[in-house]
């Protein structure tokens, strides 16, 4: 989770620090463990990082919500 949130956070352009985010409690140990993937092989074909670059690109780096 902290790769994504630091994707996220560079193809913002932000600056600003990805704090660690650790909450209590077996459901949150499970997604920390990868159990709400789906299994078998990944769907899609566009990376997180590519998704990030063509949303953020598109209009102002500074965008927070989708239309």
């Amino acid at each position: 989770m902290r790769e994504l949130a630091r994707a996220w956070a560079r193809a913002r352009g932000s600056r600003r620090g990805v704090l660690p985010l650790k909450l209590p409690g077996r459901t949150f140990a499970g997604y920390a463990a990868g159990h709400a993937l789906v299994p078998g092989p990944p769907y899609g074909h566009v990376p997180f990082e590519e998704y990030l670059a063509r949303r953020y690109a598109a209009g102002s780096a500074r965008q927070t919500r989708e239309p």
